[in-house]
């Protein structure tokens, strides 16, 4: 799959990590390419978790996308793309977009009546 995301790059010319939640931590978003199953994600998965510093990592089959949870005091982006290379995969970082805060509304609640059509299950 060919991805239209573009990598994250900073002013270096070099793959960085968006920031975490947590101060020390870092979050990236790889695109991956060569799964075909769940076996696939699981073992991208597991090597991405084997890798120094990772905290947490999730791969995404239908998406083709691992989240991963680390922190950059211990390793790198460019060492996670190289773990999922060792494991027969490519991944390539993407750039994560930031969601504006949405202003909160005080004390209004809205209310929608839809009627759909052509629905045939509950799937």
């Amino acid at each position: 799959m060919v991805s239209n995301s573009k990598p994250l790059i900073d002013e270096k010319g070099d793959a960085s990590p968006s920031r975490g939640d947590a101060p020390g931590e870092g979050r990236t978003l790889l695109a991956l390419e060569g799964m075909t199953c769940a076996s696939c994600a699981m073992r991208i998965e597991k090597g991405l978790k084997k890798v120094p510093g990772v905290k947490e990592a999730s791969v995404n089959l239908v998406s083709e996308q691992a989240t991963v949870l680390y922190d950059p005091a211990q390793t790198s982006v460019e060492q996670m793309v190289q773990k999922v290379d060792a494991v027969g995969y490519k991944a390539t970082p993407l750039i994560v977009p930031v969601s504006k805060p949405v202003p909160k509304e005080t004390e209004k609640e809205s209310h929608v009546v839809l009627d759909l059509e052509g629905m045939t299950c509950a799937s």
